[in-house]
C-alpha cells in the first residue's frame, strides 16, 4: 500500500540538520560532493541521507519549465 511507504523526514532534526547545513554551505562543488558521501548511508537504502544531494539542490523554475515541456507538458 502507498500509506506504508511514505515517511516523513524533520530537517530540523539535528542529525538532519548538520548534514544538510555542511551541504548547503559547501564552498565549491568539491566540498559538497565530500559532504555528500559524509552523508550518505549506503547500507540503508531508503534512508533520507541519501537524498540530500537532491533535498540540497537550488529550484530552478526554468530549468523544471523545461523538463516538462520535453516531457510534453505545457
Amino acid at each position: 500500500m502507498t500509506r506504508n511507504k511514505i515517511v516523513f523526514v524533520n530537517t530540523q532534526d539535528p542529525k538532519h540538520a548538520a548534514h544538510v547545513a555542511a551541504i548547503s554551505g559547501a564552498a565549491d562543488e568539491d566540498a559538497r560532493e565530500v559532504a555528500i558521501a559524509a552523508a550518505a548511508k549506503p547500507s540503508d537504502p531508503d534512508a533520507f541521507d541519501n537524498y540530500l544531494r537532491w533535498y540540497c539542490s537550488p529550484y530552478d523554475m526554468e530549468q523544471y519549465k523545461q523538463l516538462l515541456q520535453a516531457v510534453g507538458w505545457s
